[in-house]
């Protein structure tokens, strides 16, 4: 059913209020596992001692009872891998000096090592005098 009339602008209104004020336009859907994490978190609190290392931090100082916290604990892991997964990549570093990339130390070569144009004249003095030296 549409909205029509007084209840359509009042509506739109507040639509458009939260919307510039940067917030949800939508209340958002609370949060259900799925039987797949249902089963895994009551697999993990009857065994009582899992295989794996997630599962055993996850029902870390649980009892059997506490399948709704595990559920969240679980649920708060596989956020944190989500966003691990999708986070940026590190700055690339010069390897002889340890500084990060930036216009006054432009990477020198693009694969690993990476060295930066300010180390590059004492890294060619380092094997200057090693030549020297056989």
């Amino acid at each position: 059913m549409m909205l029509q009339g007084d209840a359509k602008r009042a509506y739109q209104r507040v639509y458009m209020r939260r919307k510039r004020a940067g917030k949800p336009t939508v209340n958002p859907k609370p949060w259900k596992p799925t039987k797949r994490m249902v089963d895994q978190v009551r697999y993990w609190l009857r065994t009582g001692a899992p295989q794996s290392l997630t599962g055993r931090k996850i029902i870390e100082g649980l009892d059997a009872t506490d399948e709704h916290e595990a559920l969240r604990r679980y649920k708060a892991h596989l956020d944190e891998h989500e966003r691990e997964r999708y986070a940026p990549p590190p700055p690339k570093c010069c390897s002889f000096c340890g500084e990060p990339a930036s216009d006054e130390r432009a990477p020198w070569l693009a694969a690993y090592p990476l060295i930066c144009e300010t180390c590059t004249a004492r890294a060619a003095a380092i094997f200057a005098e090693q030549r020297k030296r056989r």
